[in-house]
């Protein structure tokens, strides 16, 4: 399905012209199909320059897919809510041109600010009361699940975790997992803490078995056994890289090679894309099957570096 989100939002403001403007509200799901909409979102300092413009803009592209696919599960990619805690901070951070230079900044007025961990620790509460309240607010509005990529939140005892949760249709949240293999800068730069490695799962939604895991989880075997059964397998990912054929080469490490090791039938995988300070993250989201022991692509982003949607229909049970 090579759609973009612009073209969507085209195809919408024609339609409610045509025909008039389009109820608000839950859609009418297929009893017998499960739909999921990966969203490819592509960030910037303007998404995040205050709650109130996070919400709006997740609100209403929420709307729209709903209208247009009403979607069963909406997963959006890994890192998607950790830009909020950088919103009380954005007119300090903006004037620098790289993540070190901000963090300079802010720490020359802040003491008690060692490493750039520091930060998203101090807004870890505020955070996750937003993060949590915003979509859960949405998920019961459209009676639809809900994986909102990923936020830095301290856990129980202190420590800032790259953390994934799922929501209910009724908005409650349903399930949390915490990345597992995480990468150099996130362990060295943000000094953010590892989740445990037998804590991934698989969480029923209307019956068939979903599993996730979050961006360098997914290199690693080491989840199939958890994810074992599945019928679909979602990876998150923020690949802070230009995607080069190298990097897309890469990622046929990663849920292609875990969707033919476990025989999982149905995978997605959900990227980032865009820019903040001198961070850039690119990569093609899409959704893979398997068929006779061979990975064919159902649906793929048409770009990179683009907001995109990638879109996969699953037989309920």
């Amino acid at each position: 399905m090579r759609i973009t989100l612009k073209n969507l939002f085209l195809l919408v403001l024609m339609l409610s012209l045509l025909f008039g403007c389009l109820s608000a509200g839950t859609g009418a799901h297929d009893e017998n199909n499960f739909t999921v909409v990966g969203i490819q979102l592509s960030v910037s300092p303007e998404l995040y320059q205050t709650e109130e413009v996070f919400a709006r803009e997740m609100s209403a592209l929420i709307a729209l897919l709903d209208d247009i696919y009403h979607p069963d599960l909406i997963v959006l990619p890994e890192y998607s809510g950790v830009f909020l805690s950088l919103i009380p901070y954005l007119p300090e951070i903006l004037t620098a041109s790289n993540y070190e230079e901000a963090f300079e900044i802010l720490a020359a007025k802040r003491p008690a600010m060692e490493c750039p961990g520091d930060l998203f620790i101090r807004e870890s509460e505020r955070v996750e009361s937003y993060w949590t309240g915003l979509w859960s607010r949405i998920a019961s509005k459209h009676g639809v699940f809900i994986l909102p990529g990923s936020v830095f939140l301290k856990d129980e005892q202190g420590k800032l975790k790259n953390r994934g949760m799922l929501f209910g249709r009724d908005g409650e949240l349903l399930y949390i997992q915490d990345k597992v293999y995480l990468t150099d800068f996130e362990i060295n730069i943000l000094e953010i803490s590892p989740g445990d490695r037998n804590e991934p799962r698989t969480v029923s939604l209307d019956g068939l078995s979903i599993g996730f895991s979050i961006c360098r989880d997914t290199f690693f075997p080491a989840l199939e056994e958890q994810l074992l059964g599945a019928d679909l397998w979602i990876d998150i990912k923020a690949n802070g890289a230009p995607f080069t054929q190298e990097e897309e080469e890469l990622f046929q490490k990663a849920l292609p090679e875990r969707i033919l090791s476990s025989g999982v039938p149905y995978g997605m995988t959900v990227c980032l894309t865009g820019s903040f300070l001198d961070l850039l993250w690119e990569g093609v989201s899409s959704a893979i099957m398997l068929e006779d022991g061979s990975l064919k692509v159902i649906s793929e982003a048409p770009g990179w570096s683009t907001q995109e949607v990638v879109v996969i229909t699953l037989p309920e049970r």
